[in-house]
């Protein structure tokens, strides 16, 4: 039931200045509980935001030290093939002194672009500071900053319009917050897409060297294997290793 209503069943006049008073007054407390439930809302949605972005810079991250768990994998076969081939190389020596030319093999020669600069790149990224878990109020701003008229424009001046306040000052810090967080997330994908570059060029390096070994491996049974086997003089048909021995006492 109206206050008007009431009214008139009480018997009392209401003028026309009193009526349309009235009726500002319950369109104020209309428009004031609907703008109260949207910024609740916003707040909500915000939070809700804020935690999603706080996984997924943590996926992010993670998957950023599989990929560095990947190149330095990349990084330790490099230097086992190496260690390979030198060893391939003292093999490869006539009488274990020096290389015949008519017969050296073809040395792999990795892109320096590769393997060094990727090295220098990475001391320099590891002295920069690493975040760790994101700071959600890295982005909020102080309250102080807030110009001194605030959000809204207050009219009944009542606790409903001080919660709005809030909300308001809460959703600009959380908003802050995200942009922060989504620029956290763009260099992280900047940096993770370079490493893939990085893995993708090594992997196609080692690819290389291994079947650049592996020649030089086959190359090297083949032409060792007969001056691997042992010599014996040869024998008369019908005589026996023991019988041409004992001639020789």
């Amino acid at each position: 039931m109206s206050a008007r209503e009431w009214d008139h069943m009480n018997g009392t006049v209401v003028s026309d200045d009193e009526e349309s008073t009235e009726a500002m007054q319950m369109r104020a407390n209309l428009v004031t509980d609907s703008t109260l439930e949207s910024t609740r809302r916003m707040v909500a949605l915000c939070v809700e935001s804020e935690g999603v972005g706080v996984k997924t810079l943590d996926q992010m991250w993670a998957q950023g030290d599989q990929l560095s768990r990947i190149e330095g994998d990349m990084d330790h076969m490099n230097a086992d093939m190496r260690d390979t081939e030198k060893t391939l190389t003292q093999m490869e020596k006539w009488c274990g002194l020096c290389l015949c030319p008519c017969t050296q093999p073809k040395r792999f020669s990795s892109d320096s672009g590769t393997w060094t600069t990727v090295k220098e790149k990475r001391a320099v990224v590891s002295g920069q500071p690493r975040m760790g878990t994101p700071d959600v109020n890295s982005g909020r701003s102080d309250a102080g900053s807030v110009d001194s008229k605030g959000y809204i424009i207050k009219v009944l001046n009542d606790a409903r319009e001080e919660e709005m306040e809030g909300n308001m000052g809460e959703v600009s810090n959380l908003l802050g917050a995200l942009r922060n967080m989504a620029l956290d997330m763009g260099q992280e994908m900047d940096a993770q897409n370079q490493r893939l570059d990085t893995i993708n060029r090594k992997a196609e390096s080692n690819e290389a060297r291994v079947q650049a070994i592996n020649d030089r491996a086959s190359k090297l049974a083949k032409d060792s294997a007969p001056s691997m086997l042992p010599s014996f003089p040869s024998l008369p048909p019908g005589a026996s290793l023991l019988k041409g021995m004992s001639g020789l006492k």
